[in-house]
């Protein structure tokens, strides 16, 4: 990952950033969220500098064999019917939807 040149005086531009976003901001909400903006790219730009080298690129937190086994249990459909808070026809009806 490449490291963009950002001068650390520079400040965001909101108005392009509102633009990206496809938002209409007032001049007085482009000032309210011109050092909110910045605080957040200085969080990002901590984050670039952290060392990542100890971090697998396999996108898995935890191996595996770590987790647990899953047991298949068996129900009764009796046992869910009468759990059920609406039947039909010996079906579970569930809320509508559309």
């Amino acid at each position: 990952m490449t490291k963009k040149n950002v001068k650390k005086d520079s400040l965001p531009n909101i108005e392009a950033l509102a633009d990206l976003a496809k938002i209409a901001l007032t001049p007085s909400e482009m000032k309210q969220f011109q050092p909110q903006i910045q605080e957040v790219l200085d969080y990002f730009e901590n984050l670039a500098d952290l060392d990542s080298g100890t971090i697998s690129d396999d996108g898995q937190s935890r191996k595996l064999d770590d987790i647990r086994d899953d047991a298949n249990s068996i129900f009764e459909s009796s046992d869910i019917m009468n759990l059920a808070k609406s039947k039909k026809d010996g079906f579970v009806k569930g809320p509508r939807i559309a």
